[in-house]
């Protein structure tokens, strides 16, 4: 079965290396890649008019499709059709909305956003957006720092909690990765206070085990009551290439985060690559 990934862009210069760290996604997963640009031109419309407003949309849409085509074509070569690369744009006020809506109707492996940029209008390739669309997705979601340098990640980190859901997660994580052959980390981050964190990611590891099978994969584990800066401190030590972990909406370290304000922090200031997951897929 084909792969479909969905990179949403502004279209702008500033997002041209989030389009080509997407286009070399693609590329190693043997996946199309629809690059969608959300403009907003509203169309008054009344009986008597409602055929010059269909040709204004229209008109519209063209020019939008021409721009984003011109845009991809500049950055990934002019032959699109024979890259496997689509350009879309749709009409629409609220840019999260259309692209879960997107993601639904062509059935995507993998949505692509960027991270935020101050030469975005819109707010197009900002946190909220990322952090909007956390959650809401039938597939992973993976937040590209706005300067993503595209290469091979050679050093990959899942951030569990210790769920069951993690360990379908990182089932998912393995073959997204699997073509750059990576070291996956697996690695904990408890509160001083919790000094179970050992008998607990001895289970985690033994359950882990019996369902995954990777030939590269560490495990480690941190006491800290400052998650967020100890996970930073992990990355940078490591040398992280991206990060993945599973979005919560209960409880759980994905949701300490939020509870500090910090996904938006993470999502918006990051230099490698976030790849988040879902419970409900």
């Amino acid at each position: 079965m084909n792969k479909t990934i969905l990179f949403a862009t502004d279209g702008k210069e500033h997002s041209a290396p989030a389009l080509k760290y997407a286009h070399f996604i693609s590329n190693a997963l043997n996946a199309a890649l629809v690059v969608l640009h959300v403009y907003d031109i509203p169309i008054m419309a009344t009986s008597r008019s409602s055929r010059s407003a269909f040709k204004i949309g229209s008109f519209a849409e063209q020019e939008h499709l021409e721009i984003l085509q011109s845009f991809c074509a500049h950055h990934l070569g002019h032959e699109l059709d024979k890259m496997n690369v689509r350009a879309r744009v749709v009409n629409n006020v609220s840019i999260s909305s259309t692209i879960i809506s997107e993601a639904k109707e062509l059935f995507v492996d993998m949505v692509i956003v960027g991270t935020k940029n101050q030469d975005s209008d819109r707010g197009f390739l900002s946190g909220n957006i990322a952090k909007t669309l956390t959650g809401k997705l039938d597939c992973p979601l993976l937040v590209l720092p706005a300067d993503i340098e595209t290469k091979k990640p050679q050093t990959i980190v899942y951030a569990t909690d210790f769920e069951e859901e993690d360990i379908y997660s990182i089932k998912k994580l393995i073959p997204i990765v699997a073509p750059f052959k990576p070291a996956i980390k697996i690695v904990h981050i408890s509160p001083d206070s919790e000094y179970s964190g050992y008998d607990q990611m001895a289970w985690f590891k033994e359950m882990l085990l019996q369902k995954v099978t990777y030939d590269n994969m560490s495990f480690d584990i941190f006491f800290s009551d400052d998650v967020y800066g100890e996970l930073c401190n992990y990355l940078d030590k490591i040398n992280a290439d991206m990060i993945a972990m599973l979005e919560r909406e209960d409880r759980g370290f994905f949701q300490k985060i939020i509870h500090r304000d910090l996904v938006k922090k993470m999502e918006s200031q990051t230099t490698i690559p976030l790849i988040c997951f879902t419970k409900t897929f």
